[in-house]
């Protein structure tokens, strides 16, 4: 299970096991010194896509934006089934108001979309059986 979390360390006991995906930035020269196996990136972008592709799980921590900017695109390939079995917890307090929006926003709006796309194929199936 892989932490998405920009700077976060792990347990020095872990070492063997710690693996750091990181993204070549002028201010932060070095590598986290708990991370036994590194994964350097040019961009965000390539990084974003690795961790997406090699990732049993998403876990994301509160964090600040960029883990936001991170856990963003992560519902929609689980959505459309590109990730299989792959879960993603949020922790903490923080992201309650998120889920909310979510369901609020977006689920009912899925919801309601269906039952309009239903009520079209029954129309279209009445019209067509109405034919002569």
């Amino acid at each position: 299970m892989r932490l998405l979390a920009g700077a976060m360390s792990v347990d020095p006991g872990a070492l063997e096991r710690s693996v750091g995906v990181r993204v070549e930035l002028r201010f932060e020269p070095s590598i986290n010194p708990f991370v036994w196996r590194a994964h350097e990136h040019r961009t965000f972008f390539s990084r974003l896509h690795y961790v997406m592709i090699v990732s049993n799980a998403f876990v994301v921590a509160p964090e600040g934006i960029g883990t936001l900017l991170e856990m963003s695109p992560v519902p929609q390939p689980l959505q459309v089934r590109k990730l299989y079995a792959t879960p993603l917890i949020l922790v903490g307090k923080m992201w309650a108001e998120l889920v909310e929006w979510g369901r609020r926003s977006m689920l009912e709006a899925w919801l309601r979309a269906q039952a309009a796309l239903t009520e079209s194929a029954r129309a279209l199936q009445r019209e067509t059986h109405e034919r002569p």
